[in-house]
This record gives C-alpha cells, sequence and structure tokens, in this order.
C-alpha cells in the first residue's frame, strides 16, 4: 500500500477494513484471474497428466520461442550469447539449453536495463521485488502473463490437498492486515472476494492465540495456508492448551518446512501438510501433490536444472537450483542461479502424474523474533519492509534483546537518510514503535563457519530457535520455500 492509502486503512474501524480488502481484492480479479488464469486452470488440469516426452516437447517448443525474442529484444542476451558463440537455432533439444550461459542476480542488478526487452511494454509488465531474505532487494519485471499463470499453479496446488476455486480459507502470513497500535480483538480481517479469513501474525501472544482458537471454530474453515514459522507458532500453542482443530489440508510456503514443525502442525491440525517451493522471478516452482513424495516440479512453465558449477547432477546429488521461466518476455530469466540448493528425487512419484520431482529446498534458515509485548515475529514477515528499500548490497538483522534491535547493512550510495528512515519506519510497524532499532553500515557481512549464510539472528530465547540451532549443527536441514 502507499502512505496515504496505509493512513486511511489503519485509522479505519475493523469492518470497514475487511471492506477495503476486499475492494482491493475484487480490483485485481481481473488481472490475476482474467482470461489467462481460466485458460491455464483447465490446461493445468490436464497437462499434469502427460507423459514426461510430452512435457519436454511442450517445455521445448516454448524455450526456442523464448530465446530468439532474448536474442532479438534483450541486449544482456544477445551480448551472452554472442559471446558464448550460440544462436538461437543451436537450441533444438533440451540438452542444448546447456550451451547457453546461467545468469546470476548480481549480473541483473548491475544493469537491469540491459535484461529489459526493448518491445516490454507489449507484454503489459508489472514491477515486482524479490523475496530480500538475503537481505538484498531486488526489483525486476513480469509479465502480466506470467502472474496469472502463477495463480493457476496456486490453485493446482491447493487443489491436490481437496480444496476447490475460491474454497474458504484461513491464512497466518506476512501481511498487516491489524494495526500495530490496535490492542484488543478482533486480530482478524476477511478478504470476502476470495474467501479468505487473515489472522494477523503480528498479535500473536499466548492470550491473543486463545481468541485465535475460538474464532477458528467459529468460521468453520476447513483450509489453512500460511509460513511455516507462523504455523509453528499457532500448532505449539495448540499443544500447550492441549487442543486440536482438525483441517482438511495445511498449505505452507516460503520458508523451510522442517521435519518437527511438519509435524506438529500436522498433529494439531490433523491433516497433512501440503508444501510449495517458489521464488519471486518466477522461474521455479514446485509442490508437494497428495502422495507427498517429493515436490513435483511445474514443468508447464519452467524448465529447472540442478548444477554441481555448470555440471547436471543425477538423482539423490545435491546441487543449485537453476531455472528459466518460459512465460516471463518482458524481462526473460533464461538459465537463472537461484542460489538455492535441492536434488532430484530418485524415484518417480506413486501419483502416476508427468511432472518430475525434486527433493527438498534447502535455502534461508532464519530465526523468530520475540518481541519485548510477547508477541512472535515470522522472519519472513521482515521482509516486506526490504522490498522497495534503494542502495542495500547486503543486510542482516541481529535482536540483541527483545526491544533492541541491529541491522547490519552493507550499502553503496543510493542508501541515504531518506531510504534509512523508510526501512526503520517499517519495520517498526511490525515490531512496535517501542522496539529501538540501530542501522549498522559494514563493508561485509561474513557467512557463518558452516558456509551458510544467515539473515536473521534473535538472541532472545524460543523453543523454535533451539531446535533450528541443533538441526543447523547436523547440518542436514532441506526447506521449501514460496
Amino acid at each position: 500500500m502507499k502512505h496515504w492509502q496505509e493512513v486511511i486503512y489503519y485509522n479505519s474501524p475493523p469492518l470497514m477494513q475487511s471492506l477495503l480488502i476486499t475492494a482491493d481484492r475484487y480490483l485485481r480479479r481481473p488481472v490475476e484471474y482474467g482470461p489467462v488464469f481460466r485458460e491455464y486452470r483447465a490446461r493445468l488440469e490436464e497437462m499434469q497428466w502427460w507423459s514426461r516426452d510430452e512435457l519436454e516437447a511442450w517445455q521445448l517448443e516454448r524455450l526456442q520461442k523464448l530465446v530468439a525474442h532474448a536474442y532479438e529484444n534483450v541486449p544482456a542476451y544477445r551480448r551472452l550469447y554472442d559471446e558464448a558463440g550460440v544462436k538461437p537455432t543451436d537450441i533444438r533439444t533440451l540438452t542444448d539449453l546447456a550451451k547457453l550461459p546461467t545468469v546470476t542476480k548480481q549480473q541483473i542488478r548491475a544493469n537491469p536495463s540491459a535484461f529489459m526487452a526493448r518491445n516490454a511494454k507489449r507484454f503489459k509488465p508489472i514491477e515486482l521485488n524479490t523475496s530480500g531474505t538475503t537481505g538484498t532487494p531486488f526489483q525486476f519485471y513480469s509479465d502480466r502473463a506470467t502472474e496469472s499463470i502463477e495463480w493457476a499453479f496456486f490453485w493446482r496446488h491447493k487443489s491436490w490437498g481437496g480444496a476447490r476455486l475460491w474454497e474458504p480459507m484461513i491464512s497466518m502470513g506476512g501481511k498487516i492486515v491489524v494495526p500495530l497500535s490496535q490492542k484488543r480483538p478482533p486480530f482478524w480481517r476477511f478478504n470476502w472476494a476470495e474467501g479468505i479469513m487473515w489472522l494477523s501474525t503480528f498479535h500473536m501472544t499466548p492470550e491473543n492465540l486463545d481468541l485465535y482458537i475460538e474464532q477458528v471454530r467459529k468460521s468453520g474453515i476447513q483450509f489453512l495456508r500460511g509460513y511455516p514459522s507462523n504455523l509453528y507458532i499457532f500448532a505449539q500453542h495448540l499443544a500447550k492448551r492441549n487442543v486440536k482443530l482438525p483441517m482438511k489440508a495445511v498449505f505452507s510456503g516460503s520458508e523451510p518446512l522442517f521435519d518437527y514443525v511438519r509435524e506438529l502442525i500436522e498433529d494439531r491440525f490433523c491433516c497433512k501438510v501440503f508444501d510449495w517451493y517458489g521464488v519471486s522471478e518466477r522461474v521455479v516452482t514446485a509442490s508437494q501433490c497428495e502422495r507427498h513424495e517429493g515436490y513435483h516440479v511445474h514443468m508447464e512453465n519452467c524448465i529447472v536444472e540442478i548444477l554441481q558449477g555448470e555440471e547436471p547432477v543425477g538423482p539423490g546429488q545435491l546441487g543449485e537450483v537453476v531455472g528459466t521461466c518460459l512465460s516471463n518476455y518482458a524481462m526473460p530469466f533464461i538459465r537463472y542461479r537461484t542460489g538455492d540448493m535441492s536434488a532430484w528425487c530418485s524415484e518417480a512419484c506413486s501419483c502416476g502424474r508427468g511432472l518430475a520431482t525434486i527433493e527438498q529446498v534447502q535455502t534461508k534458515w532464519e530465526d523468530i523474533l520475540t518481541t519485548a509485548d510477547g508477541r512472535f515475529i515470522s522472519p519472513s514477515a521482515l521482509t516486506h519492509p526490504f522490498k522497495p528499500i534503494k542502495g542495500i548490497e547486503k543486510s542482516q538483522i541481529i535482536q540483541e534483546e527483545p526491544d533492541y534491535i541491529v541491522i547490519k547493512v552493507v550499502a553503496n550510495s543510493l542508501f541515504d537518510s531518506i531510504q534509512r528512515d523508510l526501512l526503520i519506519r517499517g519495520l517498526q510497524e511490525r515490531l512496535g514503535t517501542e522496539t529501538r532499532i540501530d542501522i549498522m553500515l559494514v563493508n561485509d557481512i561474513p557467512k557463518e563457519p558452516s558456509g551458510k549464510y544467515r539473515w536473521v539472528i534473535s538472541k532472545v530465547p524460543f523453543e523454535f530457535n533451539r531446535l533450528l540451532k541443533l538441526q543447523r549443527e547436523q547440518g542436514s536441514v532441506r526447506g521449501a520455500a514460496m
């Protein structure tokens, strides 16, 4: 939301806030759920049962068109492919994709205009931001059609858990749906346009979570979605109260889903968790079906490679996930290195779908923050204030005390006092104005001794963080993001 919209929203009563949310979603529906969505929603139901050969033939046809477009219309790709001595006509099979050089986020951030198509306006581009989970905000553009296609995949995934289109759902994501200054219930808002009840994940104190239990029971809603850390906080509270809230399915994403987190959530909500992995750039998405035997790659709109260096790996071998989005013509991402790690599953899923499967993805491992007033804050919720900020090369959040946060920032010349104040304001909107936030400019932020880079570190005790520390020490965590 823009600042003036936030002022109106935060100063409105709860019913009006729900009406504003609903109106906003109705306005977005023609873009997200328009003709492209309806076409792909029907197509994906059929294509998931295609054979692997049929799916790869579909991929090859779209890859050839995309590479030809990138060579003719995107300066950076023309230069890279000329330097590599490869032409679009050289892409005759999917294995020929390896002839093209890979690209990184750093390359695109250094010169984003060179990766924009000269005819980008033809594809109605939408400006987006990466999640910022590495502490490095990244703005890019996506076709409007690509976003509609992503929603079609989103709902196919929900159908694997038994949810129909527009099925009522409870959401525990990272939206600030209830003003942080509000101290009395209701701590939930409604998106009636899509049948979603949003539980505020910025008000999760033990007392308020008791109210959440009653509200969920009262709603009768049978499907729940959210960040694993938020779901875990709720499930842990249910366990302390010796309460279960039966659901038909829980959908998770955007963070690692550890085994102990999945087990507790499934126990308290009496159903399976259907996890989703994806990246903002849409170069790879994958999700779990009803068999839970890996993550089905959404081959209809992405090509996934798993590489060690530049070489592909075999089943069961860990490597970097490299993806190509087949529908984004405004700003193509071709052989884009995600920085995440995974492996191809050794066996096909017994569900019979032709879609390839990968193991859980090893990505960010972050701590949950505990505020001075007893609220628990998911690390994914803290990515949002970083998204619009310019000039941050790298950052790290360290919680020294419940009311004291240090933000280490590796900055360039674009990070000025205005950007600094915007960042502090965005964080205080989520953590509370009583939270002291110091921004420390540093030359670099080193990795952990394990070689991992941690973005959120909390020195305030919390059970999830203790278990996470044990997982890190064992070095065996593979998570999934949405």
